[in-house]
Formats: structure tokens, sequence, C-alpha cells
């Protein structure tokens, strides 16, 4: 099993693969990345979804099948690996709060580390 360092440098190399893709519509990049301090690793990961959400805002007209392979490709393998650290964080004691995602203050724009408190789903 990968450590939650491990694997918040695969989700940050799978964000910048889909940054590249999104930005090129290159399939076949195969770029690394240079693995962080945990520190750094937290903050490229807020910057490149950053980045990711500015190009969307920047080119709506991104061809729709190009979307459904960045969300079924490297965005669904970056939350399937988010939700191992959420287990990890559990299995530590450390358990994610819950949160009802569709009350949420959810807005685009908001993806750095200062988020809008949890929504509770019993609230």
């Amino acid at each position: 099993m990968r450590t939650p360092h491990a694997l918040l440098r695969h989700i940050n190399g799978v964000l910048h693969y889909g940054l590249i893709v999104l930005r090129t519509a290159n399939l076949k990049y195969k770029g690394n990345l240079d693995t962080l301090a945990w520190p750094q690793e937290i903050e490229r990961f807020h910057r490149q979804l950053k980045e990711m959400d500015e190009e969307l805002v920047r080119n709506p007209a991104v061809d729709p099948e190009l979307l459904k392979r960045l969300l079924q490709g490297p965005l669904a393998d970056a939350m399937t690996h988010v939700g191992q650290l959420a287990m990890l964080r559990r299995l530590a004691g450390a358990p994610v709060a819950a949160e009802n995602f569709l009350e949420a203050d959810i807005r685009a724009g908001v993806l750095g580390a200062d988020q809008p408190p949890a929504v509770s789903p019993d609230e």
C-alpha cells in the first residue's frame, strides 16, 4: 500500500497529466513530476486544481469528448486516491468530517486549503 505522501504525489501526477491534456488535447503525454516534501505536495495539489479550474473557465468550448475522458481518466483516478487518503485518516483516528455535498458551500474557484465549514448531513 502507498503511503499518504506517495498517494498525494500520485494524485498530483494524474492531475498534472489531466491539465496537460486539457491544455493541449495530447492524450499521449508521458511527463513525470519530481516528488516534493509533504507541504509542497499539498501546495502543488491546490495549485493544479486552481489551474485546471482557470483553464476550464478560459476555454469553455472544450470538446465534450475530451471532458468525458478527463472525468473518466485522471479525475476519477485522483478521486479514487482521495478516498484512500480518507480511509487512512479514519484508520489513524482522524476521520474526515461527514458532509452533505448537495448543501455544501461549493463554488467555482474556491480550490485552496481555506474551505467553508462542512455542512453536516445530520443538520
